[in-house]
């Protein structure tokens, strides 16, 4: 999903592609997500405001199994790229797997705004893509969590994580 020809690394093992930051191809989910939740500490310590977006994209597991690994891979590149465009040079962007991923908002702290960008991003996601030639329409569910006073980035994504799970179960 993530190579050394489109991204660029920045450091410990992070990758750049534009607006993106996430970590390098050999990292765990589980070593992703710990170490975007030192980064977000790291984050509150010198500023304190940010907001917490996990996408939940359905189907990625269902279009593998039906069409293949190259036609999922394409989609999960254009996921994230569309993801992307939705950001900020500011903003953190973790592919967490094919169908998590993980947005850290750096400037927004108001709920509506988190809420305008999650809206944002799941239509962006809802649009049809193009993956080894076959069109495909995707469906995202978020969870937000707005920081608060003493909330760590492990509290903010687990908050997160379960409100997108809230949202994905109601709306089955």
């Amino acid at each position: 999903m993530l190579d050394g020809g489109t991204f660029e690394r920045v450091d410990d093992g992070w990758w750049r592609m534009n607006t993106s930051i996430g970590p390098a191809p050999e990292s765990s989910a589980e070593l992703r997500v710990a170490d975007l939740c030192e980064r977000v500490d790291t984050f509150r310590e010198r500023s304190g405001d940010l907001c917490v977006i996990v996408l939940a994209v359905e189907d990625v597991a269902t279009i593998r199994k039906l069409h293949g690994d190259q036609t999922a891979d394409e989609l999960v590149e254009c996921i994230r790229d569309r993801v992307c465009v939705r950001t900020r040079g500011t903003d953190l962007v973790v592919a967490v797997s094919d169908d998590e991923f993980i947005v850290v908002l750096t400037a927004i702290t108001a709920p509506g705004d988190a809420t305008f960008v999650a809206a944002k991003i799941c239509h962006q996601i809802g649009e049809p893509m193009t993956a080894s030639g076959r069109e495909i329409h995707m469906t995202a569910h978020t969870g937000i969590a707005v920081a608060g006073a003493g909330d760590s980035g492990a509290d903010l994504i687990a908050r997160a994580r379960r409100d997108a799970l809230r949202v994905a179960t109601s709306d089955s």
